[in-house]
């Protein structure tokens, strides 16, 4: 398990361990003690290196209703450390806030920012595995305008940024800047079911995409998609939301990457029960749109790109008790990988399975044990390995 997932599981245990008292009272603090053990840290075919990583990490989050606005925000700062390999510790956080805003004319509006950082891929795929510690930031913002709202049919407008950055220079190429603009009518058939139509475009800039000649040249696309939408509830206990879109991404230099055709993201939820709830997602997106931290950003120096990315995920949660909480999951993911400067091309799929126990002995205590297992398969453009990781937590929520 990647350390950034490992940081995102703690704030999750945070955000589910947050009593219903918060509703009166907007403010949370938490603190959280995790110790986990890869098998295989770096994630290599061969000799593999094994490590514990402690992490102690500190929440804090805001929920506060002013009228007919809404402010948000969360914080879960990190404190990574390795038992083995001390090059890699480091400091990771993770800054979400957002204004929600509406009128009495059905107008709403909706502005989000975020900012993080974490521990990078140590074996992306067309790169070799690396040792060194490689911090992926990332920052954002976005905005959206919505007309109607609570009327059958509603306009919609949206626009967001994001800045990714790579603090090891090897990763370079990786670089990744996008700006994404959509315009769009949703329209309530009845109940809880809502179909929509949008216009997307997305343009995105490498700025360090390779270096040819000694000189550093930069990689620009754009991405045209016409989105169609749906959201079905048929019942109490289940629900459906479907995208489809047709589009084409073209690249400036390097060509080999531009595609055309369909891409998709199908989810269902299910809760059949107040113990037991179930979700799956079926995707088919282009590389960038999959993942921007780990696909689809090399140069022409035989480095590989994923092109495509299909994906299907399930997982499953049951409550034992009202204080014991089971989890389980799995997932598979498979890329069509390309080498520009070549044609060449590959396969890889990363396969992940995990499981998950938790236990609130009191209001303010939550404890917990989780396991999982990721393996790749893949040609000669990426590294193919197994790796297991198994991990304990204990967290305390203040109010």
């Amino acid at each position: 398990m990647k350390p950034s997932l490992r940081i995102a599981l703690v704030s999750v245990a945070a955000a589910a361990a947050l009593p219903a008292a918060a509703q009166t009272n907007p403010y949370s603090l938490a603190v959280s003690q995790k110790f986990s053990h890869s098998s295989n840290l770096f994630q290599t075919a061969g000799a593999t290196v094994s490590d514990t990583q402690s992490v102690t990490s500190l929440i804090a989050g805001l929920d506060q209703p002013i009228g007919r606005q809404r402010l948000s925000a969360s914080l879960s700062a990190s404190l990574n450390r390795y038992q083995d390999n001390s090059q890699l510790n480091n400091e990771g956080y993770a800054l979400r806030a957002g204004w929600d805003w509406s009128t009495i004319n059905n107008i709403s509006l909706s502005l989000k920012a975020d900012a993080s950082q974490s521990l990078g891929d140590f074996s992306p795929a067309g790169l070799p595995s690396i040792t060194t510690k490689n911090l992926v930031s990332s920052q954002g913002f976005g905005a959206t305008v919505r007309q109607g709202v609570v009327t059958r049919l509603t306009t919609e407008a949206s626009f967001s940024h994001r800045r990714t950055r790579n603090s090891n220079a090897l990763f370079g190429s990786r670089d990744l800047d996008t700006d994404e603009g959509s315009v769009g009518v949703k329209y309530r058939l009845g109940g809880a079911t809502n179909v929509g139509a949008a216009l997307r475009m997305t343009r995105g800039e490498y700025p360090d995409y390779l270096v040819f000649g000694g000189q550093t040249l930069s990689e620009t696309f754009r991405r045209r998609n016409l989105d169609l939408n749906a959201d079905w509830q048929p019942s109490g206990v289940s629900r459906l939301n479907a995208r489809v879109s047709l589009g084409k991404e073209t690249y400036n230099r390097d060509t080999v990457r531009d595609i055309s055709g369909l891409t998709y993201s199908i989810g269902w939820s299910w809760k059949p029960s107040g113990k037991v709830s179930l979700n799956a997602a079926l995707t088919r997106d282009t590389g960038d749109e999959a993942t921007t931290l780990t696909l689809g950003d090399f140069a022409l120096t035989g480095n590989a790109v994923n092109r495509v990315r299909n994906g299907l995920s399930i997982s499953a949660n049951y409550a034992l008790t009202a204080k014991i909480g089971l989890s389980a999951s799995a997932s598979t993911s498979s890329g069509t990988v390309v080498t520009p400067n070549t044609g060449a091309t590959g396969r890889e799929r990363t396969q992940r399975i995990a499981f998950g126990a938790k236990w609130d002995p009191t209001r303010t205590v939550r404890v917990g044990c989780d396991f999982s297992r990721d393996s790749r398969d893949a040609s000669a453009l990426a590294t193919a390995y197994d790796a297991d990781v198994f991990g304990c937590f204990a967290q305390l929520t203040l109010r």
